[in-house]
Formats: C-alpha cells, structure tokens, sequence
C-alpha cells in the first residue's frame, strides 16, 4: 500500500517553524518553585516581564510541579486558541 501525499495546502514549511521568533510574537513564559515551610511548595508561572500570571501552593514538589506544568499549559492553549479565533499566526502552522 502506497501512502498517500498530504495537498498543497496542508504542507508545513518546518524551515518556518524553526526560525527564531521576537519575543512580541511568541511569549516566554517561566515556571517557578520554591519550598515555603514544612512539606509546602509555592508554584507560579510568570511571564517575560516577570509578572505572576498564576500561582498556588501544594504539599509536595510533584504535586506543584504538576500544577504549574498545568497552568502553563492553560496559558498556552488558551493564547493559541485566542491568535486563532482573531486571525492570528496560530492557523498559519497548524
């Protein structure tokens, strides 16, 4: 069985993809965790300016890890959905 080749239309230019990007149109975001206490770990992602976008606190490093995985994931969903529904570069590679 031959595979079959994706249309013009849909092909990637990973050259594109891998070019570096400014930072107004892809943001950097960085996750921080620090222990605060007995069994506490404090969790935020900030971003390139070094504003906390969000932030929360759990009984293990893990569990904050996870946590602050998660709200980075929400943040970079919730951008990528918002550049596509505007007309933004978000289609463009998808």
């Amino acid at each position: 069985m031959r595979p079959t080749t994706a249309p013009a239309d849909n092909v990637v230019n990973i050259n594109a993809l891998l070019q570096p990007r400014t930072a107004t149109e892809h943001p950097s975001y960085d996750i921080v965790l620090k222990p605060r206490g007995r069994g506490r770990w404090k969790w935020a992602v900030r971003g390139a300016d070094g504003e906390i976008l969000m932030s929360g606190s759990e009984c293990s490093r893990a569990a904050a890890r996870y946590k602050a995985e998660r709200a980075l994931f929400l943040l970079l969903s919730a951008s990528a959905s918002r550049a596509a529904s505007v007309g933004g570069r978000a289609s463009d590679w998808l």
